[in-house]
Order: C-alpha cells, then structure tokens, then sequence
C-alpha cells in the first residue's frame, strides 16, 4: 500500500478506496502477508488481469461525464442573465 501511495501520490484513503473498486472488478487480487511482530499485516496486490484497457474506458466515461456537466453549465447561464 506504501509503494502505492508513493509511486501515484495518493492518499491512503485514496489507495484503499481504488483498490477496493479494483478488487469489486477483480482486476486484481488482494490478500494478507504473513505477519510477525506487531503491527498491521501487510496486503499482497496481485494483477488478475491487465488492466490498462479498462483504465482507459473508466477514463473515456469520465471526460464525457465532465463534458456533459460543462454543457449543462453553459445552458444553465443562458437563463441565469
């Protein structure tokens, strides 16, 4: 989760919030390491699947969404003169 959050330059709560999603569209794989000592175990990530091509479709539906809310904006300014 460290490396994680490192390597992108999120937040922990962002890590964990992405990986659950990623963990409900079992693109990957989430489990505990085997722990000694006190603190919390560490999570093993693993890769179910390549996911760059679902990152990319997630992206695409995301710019729409924000075109589509900038289009609602514009017209909404048309009667707010």
């Amino acid at each position: 989760m460290q490396a994680i959050e490192l390597g992108t330059g999120l937040s922990q709560p962002q890590v964990s919030t992405a990986l659950k999603y990623m963990e409900e569209q079992r693109w990957v794989l989430v489990s505990a390491a085997q722990h000694e000592g006190k603190g919390r175990p560490k999570k093993i990530i693993s890769l179910v699947k390549s996911v760059r091509n679902d990152l990319e479709i997630i992206g695409k539906g995301k710019k729409i969404e924000r075109e589509d809310y900038l289009a609602r904006v514009r017209k909404a300014r048309v009667f707010a003169v």
